[in-house]
């Protein structure tokens, strides 16, 4: 239940954005300052690609990872999703 409502507040807030608040979003410049790193620079879809994505990959394999490992009866097709046919 804590689960869904808080997919449910994320889908509220992401229904507050318009359209044109995405625009020129591929090229618009984006800097990040991290405690390893120092500052990264991107463009919008280089962060995307090269950032944001992988790191979501990364999390989301290591949360699927560690609810195996913790029994919780999860297969290929929970990860991936069904595959269309």
């Amino acid at each position: 239940a804590q689960l869904h409502a808080r997919i449910d507040r994320a889908l509220d807030y992401l229904g507050t954005f318009d359209a044109g608040q995405f625009a020129d979003a591929a090229t618009r410049p984006i800097t990040l300052q991290t405690r390893t790193q120092g500052e990264l620079k991107f463009d919008g879809q280089s962060y995307l690609l090269d950032f944001v994505l992988p790191n979501l990959f990364f999390h989301t394999t290591m949360a699927y990872a560690l609810l195996r490992e913790a029994g919780v009866p999860l297969g290929e097709v929970d990860f991936i999703g069904k595959l269309a046919r």
